[in-house]
């Protein structure tokens, strides 16, 4: 079986213009084909500009409290979304990604929110009580 580890500067890169709610530069990174998907549903994002408008856009972001980490779960690099306290001290955990790259850009986000079971496992690794919408 072959297994694809993404380009770690290129996550890093994503993390940091999420952080930074810079997202002409989460658009720089993506490939003009990239794929966004959440797991567990029929719901694909196809193209940059699809995925800009959808799902990266600064109207899907305005919470200041949300930071982006990169981490290592399970064995692979994935971003973790934490909420996140006055002090910028990550109080819950939002949600998980999987980013896949190719050719120094990114092809394929992958989104974990909707896998109850995945964001339960992966907030008791990082001892964070997982973040629950009302």
């Amino acid at each position: 079986m072959l297994i694809i580890v993404p380009d770690a500067k290129m996550v890093e890169k994503y993390v940091d213009f999420f952080n930074e709610r810079n997202f002409d530069g989460i658009a720089s990174l993506l490939a003009e084909n990239a794929v966004f998907s959440f797991v567990t549903q029929s719901s694909k994002k196809f193209g940059r500009d699809t995925i800009m408008k959808a799902s990266h856009s600064p109207s899907h972001y305005q919470r200041s409290d949300l930071k982006a980490v990169m981490i290592n779960l399970w064995g692979k690099t994935a971003v973790a979304f934490f909420k996140t306290d006055a002090l910028g001290i990550s109080i819950a955990l939002n949600e998980i990604a999987t980013i896949e790259t190719e050719d120094n850009s990114i092809v394929g986000i992958k989104g974990y929110y909707f896998c109850p079971e995945l964001m339960e496992a992966a907030s008791e690794i990082l001892r964070v009580p997982r973040e629950l919408t009302d």
